[in-house]
């Protein structure tokens, strides 16, 4: 019997998964081009990603109107997915019940649509130091993955982020001195918390925010900096 969660809700004490729970793979879209006078078309592969559909069939363990309102308001809207085939994998889903609260609470029936975006996250991704020499660091997923690098500058100055011999470079002002500095390579924003209030500086960097391919990688970083510069993988899989 499986079970889902879904922003930390799990369905094992309320649902009965009737349908095996498998996720869906993602591929590049292919698209023909017809060029005038050519003996045959041209197939163009697109960067992008689809969302994929997948349908969730349960029954519940017993319908009363206190669970079935509880099912309800659990799996519904936007969230965090993870089935369990895969319980070390992050879904970023949108659920809609497609059965009636008034027809599951007679039926003890249920049923959902989810609607996933492209690649599942690792649940616990790796995070790793990396040093003022080349470091390697391993991508396990299927995709190149956008890191997530944090360090915390102890003067004003250049740091330097060197991915692979891609470089990227924060200029660091005297007032962010002592600030932990986030790079997102996943938004391409790099920026620092106040007060529980994300600060963009994407005007002090420059350069290609690092990637890593799949496999080995190398990294590196330059510069004046307080405690470890930590580098979140974020492995992902189509």
């Amino acid at each position: 019997m499986g079970y889902i969660i879904f922003n930390g809700w799990n369905s094992g004490d309320d649902l009965i998964i009737t349908r095996p729970l498998i996720r869906p793979t993602w591929g590049a879209e292919v698209t023909e081009i017809t060029r005038p006078g050519a003996p045959r078309k041209i197939m163009q592969v697109s960067e992008s990603y689809a969302n994929e559909n997948m349908n969730i069939e349960a029954a519940l363990f017993d319908a009363t109107p206190e669970r079935v309102r509880r099912v309800y308001q659990a799996l519904s809207g936007s969230g965090q997915l993870v089935l369990s085939p895969a319980p070390d994998e992050i879904l970023t889903a949108y659920l809609r019940p497609i059965i009636p609260e008034a027809v599951a609470l007679q039926t003890a029936a249920f049923a959902l649509t989810a609607t996933l975006q492209p690649f599942a996250y690792a649940a616990e991704p790796t995070v790793v130091t990396i040093g003022t020499s080349y470091t390697q660091v391993e991508n396990a997923g299927t995709v190149w993955s956008a890191p997530e690098i944090r360090f915390t500058p102890s003067a004003a100055g250049e740091v330097w982020l060197n991915a692979n011999g891609i470089a990227f470079c924060i200029t660091v002002p005297a007032e962010l001195a002592g600030k932990e500095i986030i790079v997102d390579s996943d938004v391409q924003v790099t920026y620092y918390e106040t007060d529980g209030v994300k600060i963009s500086v994407n005007q002090i960097t420059k350069g290609s925010y690092p990637l890593l391919h799949t496999g080995m990688n190398v990294v590196m970083y330059s510069g004046s900096v307080t405690g470890d510069v930590t580098l979140n993988v974020r492995e992902r899989w189509l």
